[in-house]
């Protein structure tokens, strides 16, 4: 029975390191992927591609405001509680 366990942890154990591995090319194809679109997020202290990129992708295609103020509101960053008003 102890064999089986041990045969199922180490399984378990190399199915995570697969999953890191992917996990670290899905985060460089990103990082590729956002430096071929103009933009400042990444300059903002503990914004990193992938944060940036799910950013971007929830706002589109930025052409749709008008305004910063336009984008804002839609995010929320116009908030009181943020403190960017």
């Amino acid at each position: 029975m102890q064999n089986a366990v041990d045969t199922t942890l180490a399984m378990t154990f190399d199915n995570v390191r697969f999953a890191q591995g992917q996990l670290k090319k899905a985060d460089k194809v990103i990082e590729r992927q956002l430096q071929a679109i103009p933009q400042t997020l990444t300059t903002i202290p503990g914004m990193g591609p992938v944060l940036g990129a799910g950013i971007i992708a929830e706002i589109g295609d930025s052409s749709k405001y008008t305004s910063c103020s336009g984008k804002g509101s839609w995010s929320y960053l116009d908030s009181p509680s943020v403190g960017y008003v």
